[in-house]
């Protein structure tokens, strides 16, 4: 396995903007830049581990490893700046803020060192497990469904009695367990049936090698800002970063999931009453598929990902504090896509994930769950 790395462009110099100089009566002086676009940056730097052979052996059939890739990538999207002010008063300034200075480094969004250390906290092992267990899980869970069979039962015989009652004008159930078992009673009989209508059509699938990924995506913003004082003029730099961070588990393996599932283990646990609240935070169901997983499978390679994405947004503003200064307007700013990516290989971890995942939906569970504990036992 050999090594890569290639990098391209830089940070160009800016187009010097147009500079007027107008002599007014009284001797006014007007500075005034019309919008300067500058070249601003264009940046990128790929590294990586090349297999020998890769296409043949590819055409082979063979299963091959996932390798270390990196990819570093800054692109400006827009940069503009203007200056309009007078001076009316003698003796005449000269000085000036320039909009065609060039920008330093900053301007253009985070550093490299900056993005590999937001990128450094994102754990991608509980997704690397989890798309080893929708491997394992792609079959019908026959063994699962036979042992909540009598609750299904129960279930429909329920909605016969809601529906008659309704016929008759009584109430409906509390709006809780409305939620509860439709959540956790029809939605899970719906993924049961369309597994199985799944498994029947690909009863004559003779596929050997799978892959599957699972992702997650995070967001967030930062601000900052500075102030530069000056004898005639103050500058205010704001800096505002916005995040996309993408993570990614892949899997791929040459396995013969069972098409029909009865693995006692996950059945035991899928009938224990609250495992599902545990799974909100141990996952102790994807850890039972994935470890079976690893026990059918003769051959896998794994990788985790993670894809930053931050666009930049800086302003200097300039404002005039001395008297004899009319400041009409000092501003430029910058835009910048900056772009990290990089991509691990690694293995299936063995232990359980600890992964808390509540969103709206399961806030709302454990709300009804509380109500529902709460009222029965008045």
């Amino acid at each position: 396995m050999t090594s890569t790395s290639k990098s391209r462009g830089g940070f160009a110099p800016a187009k010097t903007c147009n500079l007027y100089v107008s002599v007014w009566g009284g001797g006014e002086y007007l500075y005034t830049s019309a919008a300067g676009l500058l070249d601003g940056c264009d940046l990128e730097e790929t590294s990586g581990q090349i297999l020998p052979n890769f296409y043949a052996r590819r055409r082979s059939g063979e299963l091959l490893p996932y390798t270390y890739f990196h990819q570093y990538a800054k692109k400006s999207i827009s940069v503009a700046g203007k200056l309009s002010y007078h001076q009316t008063v003698a003796p005449f300034w000269t000085g000036r803020w320039d909009p065609g200075v060039p920008f330093d480094s900053s301007y253009y969004g985070p550093t490299k060192e900056a993005m590999l250390n937001a990128m450094s906290d994102k754990d991608f092992t509980y997704l690397v497990q989890a798309a080893a267990a929708r491997i394992y899980s792609s079959g019908w869970d026959v063994g699962t469904f036979a042992a909540e069979l009598q609750q299904t039962i129960r279930m429909f015989e329920g909605l016969i009695s809601k529906i008659l009652g309704i016929v008759r004008g009584k109430p409906l159930d509390m709006p809780w367990n409305l939620w509860l078992e439709g959540r956790y009673g029809w939605r899970t009989l719906s993924y049961d049936l369309d597994d199985l209508i799944k498994a029947i059509i690909n009863i004559d699938d003779k596929r050997r090698r799978w892959k599957e990924s699972c992702t997650t995506t995070e967001t967030w913003q930062t601000v900052s800002s500075q102030t530069n004082y000056a004898p005639q003029h103050n500058d205010l730099v704001t800096w505002t970063y916005h995040y996309e961070c993408g993570i990614r588990g892949s899997v791929a393996a040459d396995i013969i999931p069972p098409k029909l599932q009865a693995n006692p283990l996950i059945t035991a646990w899928e009938i224990t009453k609250f495992s599902f609240v545990i799974d909100w935070a141990l996952n102790v169901g994807q850890w039972l598929a994935s470890m079976s997983f690893l026990a059918l499978s003769t051959a896998y390679t794994a990788a985790g990902g993670i894809k930053l994405t931050c666009y930049s947004t800086v302003t200097h503003e300039g404002t005039a504090n001395a008297g004899y200064i009319i400041d009409e307007g000092a501003i430029r700013s910058v835009v910048t896509k900056t772009e990290c990516i990089r991509r691990v290989p690694t293995s299936i971890s063995t232990i359980p994930q600890l992964s808390v995942r509540l969103d709206t939906s399961k806030l709302i569970d454990l709300l009804a769950l509380l109500a529902q504990a709460y009222f029965n036992r008045r």
